[in-house]
């Protein structure tokens, strides 16, 4: 019988005195202590039970981690960078009966084809949903999102599985970037890239002091599942520069962020249609 609860463990800050783990600021790390917190998390997330790959991006410590297998997730693989943290992941796995799989790589670099075989090697069943959550490094949260915003657009790696959706966590400024409509002073390429093929929600505010070490900035969670039918649907696509504006019915005043995503798409069919390159920030 699989549980659905987690046995006693030692508290996360018991664990990283037990192991002598600080956060290392060149990874930009950020621990959570509180899983009423992490419990909220994922709360707002909300993944599928049976048949669904939940894929942790940077565990750490693993609070909330311990809040997805609370929650009664099955099937949980987690890529952490930091080699610290494996022992203590490795614990959780074992108490968790394996529902939890740490794997130690960089989610940046990583072959996606090694996250299957990790699924396949430890779990029965057949993947019918993906979720991807995780509390995002600040300092590569964008890198992150664009690449993965452009997998998930072409249907490729861990986003060639069926239903994929992601609950992510950035710092507040860049979370609310992804989501600002038009008229939004903060509207850009970001909200074009996410809103042109998702819809995007902000999902929760973390205030700083859920933090250690806290950090200068506030974080909100942000939810992003794939539109049926993209916006644009053509090979070019970034909406950096805006010609042929009256053709798109796009009015020549209108700042870039207050441009509607349905007409930046509009604009990128036509360049597309026409074979015109845009030049390269």
């Amino acid at each position: 019988m699989v549980l659905t609860k987690l046995p006693p463990l030692p508290t996360i800050r018991d664990l990283i005195r037990i192991y002598g783990i600080s956060a290392k600021s060149k990874l930009s790390q950020n621990f959570i202590l509180d899983k009423n917190v992490t419990d909220k998390i994922v709360s707002k997330a909300n993944p599928a039970k049976n048949n669904t790959l939940v894929i942790e991006v940077g565990p750490g410590p693993g609070l909330l981690t311990r809040s997805l297998l609370d929650y009664g997730s099955l099937n949980i693989i987690g890529i952490e960078k930091d080699e610290r943290f494996y022992p203590s992941l490795c614990q959780l796995s074992e108490a968790s009966e394996n529902r939890f799989i740490p794997i130690i790589d960089d989610m940046l670099k990583i072959d996606h084809m090694k996250i299957l075989d990790v699924y396949k090697q430890n779990f029965d069943s057949e993947i019918e949903n993906v979720h991807l959550i995780g509390n995002l490094p600040f300092n590569i949260s964008t890198p992150l999102l664009t690449s993965w915003l452009r997998m998930l657009y072409n249907k490729e790696g861990i986003f060639s599985l069926p239903n994929p959706k992601l609950t992510l966590m950035f710092q507040k400024e860049v979370g609310q970037r992804i989501a600002a409509d038009a008229g939004n002073n903060l509207r850009g390429r970001l909200s074009v890239m996410s809103q042109s093929i998702c819809n995007v929600r902000e999902l929760y505010a973390v205030k700083s002091s859920s933090f250690v070490p806290q950090p200068k900035v506030n974080a909100i969670v942000v939810g992003l599942e794939p539109l049926e039918t993209p916006l644009l649907e053509c090979k070019m696509w970034n909406p950096e520069m805006l010609p042929l504006l009256e053709e798109a019915n796009i009015m020549s005043f209108l700042r870039p962020q207050d441009i509607e995503t349905e007409a930046i798409c509009k604009l990128a069919k036509i360049l597309e249609d026409r074979n015109i390159q845009l030049p390269q920030s």
